[in-house]
C-alpha cells in the first residue's frame, strides 16, 4: 500500500484486485504514513445510507466518505492489515486514538463480518466490551438490510450502517451516527464508549495499513 504514498495528504488512484480505478485518500503523516483512509467525518454530513452505498462507497460534500465495504474487504482480505481510529471529542477537541492489530472486513456473502485484532491506543477501550472491539465477530447492517442476530430494527432505528449485535442499545463505538458535537454523547449520535465514559465524537478517521 505505501506505493501509492505521496509526500503530502492527498488522493490517489488505486487499481482494485477486480481492476477497477479507486479514488482513495492516503494519510502519510500519522505514526509513519503509509495509511489508506476508509471512513471520515469532519462534518455534519449524513450516513443514513442503503447497503448499496455501503457497499459501493459514497461521498457526503463537502469530503466526509465512506470508501466501500467491496472494496474494504479487497484490500484487507489481500494482506494483513492494522486499523487506526483518529477521534475528537469535547469543546476543546480532545484527540484520542485506537489502533488494532488486525483488521478485516469479510465478503458479502458473509454480511462483511468485521474481524479485530488486539487493542492500543488512547482511546480508553478498557476491555473487549467497550469501543470497536465490541464489535468484532459481527455482520454489518444498513437501514434496508438487517443482519444483526435477532432481525430486529437496529440500524432502521439508528439510520446508519455500521456492525451491529442482538441488543440495539448497546451501542459503544458509533461512528457512522449523527453527527452532534458535545461534550459527552448520547445514543445514537456519533459517539465512542471509552468504559468510564461515551465520548461525543467531533470528527474522525478509520484508516489501514499493510502490516
Amino acid at each position: 500500500m505505501r506505493k501509492y504514498m505521496a509526500k503530502t495528504n492527498e488522493r490517489h488512484v488505486l487499481m482494485t484486485p477486480c481492476d477497477l480505478a479507486q479514488e482513495i485518500l492516503c494519510d502519510v503523516d500519522t505514526d509513519g504514513g503509509g495509511w489508506i483512509v476508509l471512513q471520515k467525518r469532519q462534518t455534519e454530513s449524513d450516513f443514513d445510507r442503503t447497503w448499496d452505498e455501503y457497499k459501493k462507497g459514497f461521498v457526503s460534500p463537502p469530503g466526509d466518505f465512506w470508501l466501500g465495504n467491496e472494496l474494504i474487504h479487497q484490500l484487507t482480505s489481500k494482506h494483513i492489515c492494522e486499523l487506526r481510529i483518529d477521534m475528537t471529542y469535547g469543546p476543546d477537541n480532545e484527540h484520542v486514538y485506537a489502533q488494532y492489530s488486525s483488521f478485516l472486513v469479510e465478503d458479502e456473502s458473509h454480511n462483511y463480518r468485521l474481524r479485530l485484532g488486539s487493542y492500543s491506543g488512547t482511546a480508553g477501550e478498557t476491555s473487549t466490551d467497550f469501543g470497536f472491539s465490541s464489535n468484532n465477530g459481527q455482520s454489518f447492517s444498513t437501514p434496508d438490510r438487517d443482519n444483526s442476530p435477532d432481525g430486529g430494527s437496529c440500524p432502521d432505528k439508528y439510520h446508519l450502517g455500521w456492525w451491529r449485535g442482538a441488543d440495539c442499545d448497546v451501542i459503544n463505538a458509533n461512528l457512522n451516527g449523527r453527527f452532534e458535537p458535545r461534550g459527552e454523547g448520547e445514543r445514537p449520535v456519533l459517539q465512542w464508549n471509552a468504559g468510564h465514559k461515551f465520548l461525543g465524537v467531533r470528527t474522525v478517521e478509520m484508516k489501514i495499513r499493510r502490516v
